[in-house]
């Protein structure tokens, strides 16, 4: 029930606030760690990048522009209390690359862990194939 009303509100948000990358970013976290929808936390999280290349919303050291009207906007919508809440969760945006990190990095050497059982798979595959072709060439005889 919470998780769904937290998609409803992140709904309403990316809604209101379609380009806000702090927003993007926050979502994207929120896929990758309570949906555990890691293609859509990539994708909200390419979208915010690109939203940063574009707007240049960050200064140099990383930090949001005290100057960004998007910011203000989301401050003002905002109250103290949501903070506070936010400074209570556990999840941190710093952990979600890392996350994203190994999952990739467990993809890359899925060939060579898995390689032996996927030729035996394809080896199999051949077999079924060239009996299903000799059963129809018999069938037609």
């Amino acid at each position: 029930k919470a998780r769904a009303l937290a998609v409803m509100e992140y709904g309403w948000l990316l809604e209101k606030y379609p380009s806000s990358i702090t927003l993007l970013r926050s979502y994207s976290g929120f896929c990758d760690t309570v949906l555990n929808d890691h293609s859509k936390a990539e994708q909200f999280r390419a979208q915010a990048t690109a939203l940063e290349e574009s707007t240049g919303s960050y200064s140099d050291d990383g930090h949001l522009d005290p100057l960004d009207p998007q910011r203000e906007a989301l401050e003002a919508e905002f109250e103290p209390a949501a903070d506070a809440d936010a400074a209570k969760s556990t999840s941190s945006a710093e952990s979600e690359p890392h996350r994203v990190q190994m999952a990739r990095f467990c993809q890359s050497w899925a060939h060579i862990i898995m390689s032996a059982e996927v030729n035996m798979l394809n080896s199999l595959q051949w077999y079924v194939r060239i009996a299903v072709v000799f059963v129809v060439l018999l069938s037609t005889v």
